[in-house]
């Protein structure tokens, strides 16, 4: 926490080396760049990540309340692990904290508002002044005094108006301390070589008494010249990054033209096949705009990857920049760590176009073939993408006899982005569908239930809390469950008809419905599964932690078939596992790996009308479907589809499959 109180002067040299005119700081450091992008106001003791994006604490407490010991960063979605101290033992950015109150002085922010005299117990006295060396705002009456004590006659005391001035920053700038975050109110003097960080005389006397110690003058030398040439690799990627970016930008263009150019070579054949081609020719174009959206959400996808890249890059150098060029020895040393080992990071980092390439090499291209327009009704021509030879020139197009109807999987639609709007997801993290196809997401970090229609139109919503995993029981109804192990029976509305709690300490992380009407749910604390009744009574509980047929290692999702049988998402085990209704193992598919039928944390799983059963394999970025007597058939969707982090999947009462994707943060229904 930033506590700006006494400390000793320093050097002039360095005092001069730190300084910065009120106009260069006033002119190089913009109000976003002071304002939290959570709660858009100045910064309040801010917290450095290792991103090196900073916000306020008392934001970060809120923003992570419910995402255990770690979260995304809201700017760039890098991920950072907490302790079990929480955010309070994330990294104090004391560059920032004094900055705000630097230019708040000059600013005058301090004299808009009200500030109470430091040493006055009257509340409503009120400060005129401020003493340099101790920090403190004081009122007429104390600034007097304070000038005529024994202990601090000496003391440089004041006016706010001056302060406003700029006259005294550099005084300002030179008694802001960085201060321990082991031992509360002691300012780090000196640097631990042995752990590379800053230390208070305390640290060095205890915590870091058999370490290697120097002062923090003697090595902020050496830390400047490190991170200023990490700091000149990592600004030479930007160019890079924006490149990249631009070239994709281009390939997105290419694209609208090869599709715009098919669309006018597919209608000109149409006109010559008219009378007999016209439902051939809308196929055609709904086959065309379809590959065309598909590698639109592939250039998407790395767009947004080269942008957020390109935006760790510019955010990591803007932040180092301001550190190195207005930061005192201790505030550089207080972040060295870990800039130095972002900015290596980033500087690591080539901009990956891979699917802009491959774009780019293939070419959309209309097949034609000559012949009796008659007898080729049903060999009008197909959409394909085509590298160019020397027969085919780089942007024309001909038709050619079609093959059969494709047997992949097609997106039908798609609908969600992150936000906490209507039809917006922060973490769709379950998904159910209820016998009129209404798809049933829990919405976990908006703490709500959401549900929409097969194409993506939202019916209903209702808050939720934490219970976001969710299925739909016989009569329609929803069981819905939390971590910490709550069930709660609610009506489509979101009224509670029933709620009860586990008889021991439970985290339920999937939950399902039997024929019989029990809820069953997966228990990734005790690694096993438990059956109750709609009353709450426990009805059997099987499975403990292992590999073994009959154990489980965190079960995430599970499902019922229609024989009743439990079939358990084992998530590191890596496979799927088959229960009877009593719980006695039955069979097991898969095991970790990435070739046909393995996975890597197998997520969502359900069965469809036949019972097969398909299974969201979140480490290889697909969806697996198996038949009923667990053989293999194919990968309904992967990466190529445009999915990031596969999540749940359930079946609709027309067959097609609802997806979730917590890494797009959008739900996605497919015909297979």
């Amino acid at each position: 926490m930033l506590l700006p109180r006494a400390g000793r002067r320093r050097g002039q040299g360095q005092a001069e080396k730190q300084g910065q005119t009120r106009a260069d700081l006033l002119s190089s450091v913009s109000e976003d760049f002071l304002i939290c992008q959570i709660c858009f106001e100045e910064y309040s003791k801010p917290k450095l990540l290792p991103c090196l994006h900073f916000f306020c604490e008392r934001c970060l407490v809120r923003y992570v309340a419910d995402r255990s010991h770690k979260f995304e960063c809201p700017t760039c979605g890098q991920e950072t692990c907490l302790t079990e101290r929480g955010v309070t033992r994330l990294k104090d950015n004391f560059f920032i904290s004094n900055l705000c109150d630097t230019l708040s002085m000059q600013r005058g922010r301090v004299k808009e508002k009200k500030v109470s005299c430091a040493i006055c117990s009257d509340e409503d006295a009120e400060a005129t002044s401020r003493c340099l060396e101790c920090a403190d705002f004081l009122c007429p009456d104390c600034a007097t005094s304070h000038c005529r004590t024994r202990f601090t006659r000496g003391h440089h005391v004041v006016t706010l108006e001056d302060l406003q001035s700029g006259r005294f920053e550099e005084q300002l700038r030179s008694k802001q301390e960085v201060y321990c975050d082991m031992h509360q109110g002691e300012v780090v003097r000196f640097y631990c070589e042995s752990c590379d960080n800053p230390v208070c005389r305390d640290c060095v006397v205890v915590e870091h008494k058999d370490h290697k110690h120097a002062d923090i003058k003697d090595v902020v030398g050496k830390s400047r010249l490190l991170l200023e040439g990490l700091l000149k690799s990592t600004r030479q990627k930007i160019p890079e990054f924006e490149f990249a970016l631009a070239e994709v930008h281009q390939v997105q263009e290419m694209k609208k033209s090869e599709r715009d150019r098919v669309e006018i070579d597919i209608k000109q054949r149409a006109k010559e096949l008219i009378a007999l081609i016209q439902q051939q020719e809308q196929s055609l174009l709904s086959e065309l705009h379809f590959m065309y959206s598909r590698e639109q959400k592939d250039l998407a996808t790395e767009e947004s990857f080269l942008e957020k890249n390109l935006n760790s890059l510019k955010s990591s150098v803007n932040f180092t920049e301001k550190v190195l060029k207005y930061g005192n020895n201790e505030e550089v040393l207080s972040v060295k760590k870990e800039m130095a080992d972002r900015l290596y990071r980033l500087s690591q980092r080539e901009p990956e176009r891979k699917m802009s390439d491959r774009l780019s090499s293939n070419h959309l291209v209309f097949i034609s073939t000559p012949g009796d327009t008659r007898s080729i009704l049903m060999k009008v021509g197909y959409i394909k993408n085509q590298v160019p030879t020397s027969a085919i020139p780089y942007y024309k197009y001909c038709l050619k006899p079609g093959p059969g109807q494709s047997k992949s999987a097609r997106l039908l639609h798609q609908f969600g982005r992150r936000g906490s709007g209507d039809g917006e997801f922060n973490g769709p993290y379950r998904v159910a569908v209820t016998a009129e196809g209404h798809v049933v997401v829990g919405d976990r970090n908006n703490r709500r239930i959401q549900i929409f229609d097969t194409e993506g139109r939202m019916k209903s919503k209702f808050p939720a809390g934490s219970y976001s995993k969710v299925a739909v029981m016989q009569d329609g109804n929803l069981a819905v469950t939390d971590s910490e192990g709550n069930i709660r029976l609610c009506a489509p509305d979101g009224s509670v008809i029933n709620e009860f709690k586990p008889p021991v300490t439970s985290c339920y992380s999937g939950i399902a419905v039997d024929k019989l009407g029990r809820i069953i749910v997966t228990d990734a604390i005790n690694h096993s599964v438990c059956i109750f009744e709609t009353d709450g009574t426990q009805i059997h509980q099987f499975g403990t932690k292992g590999s073994a047929d009959d154990e489980f290692k965190a079960p995430s999702y599970v499902t019922v078939n229609s024989k009743s049988h439990i079939i358990v998402s084992d998530t590191r085990n890596h496979c799927i596992k088959i229960f009877d209704q009593e719980g006695k193992f039955l069979n097991k598919l898969g095991s970790l790996g990435t070739g046909d039928g393995h996975f890597d944390y197998p997520a969502g799983v359900c069965v469809d009308s036949k019972d097969n059963i398909i299974v969201s394999d979140y480490g290889n970025k697909r969806v697996e479907l198996f038949q009923n007597d667990l053989k293999f058939l194919r990968h309904i969707a992967s990466v190529e589809d445009g999915l990031l982090h596969p999540e749940a999947v359930a079946v609709t009462p027309d067959g097609f499959l609802v997806l979730t994707d917590t890494g797009t943060n959008d739900i996605k229904i497919f015909m297979y």
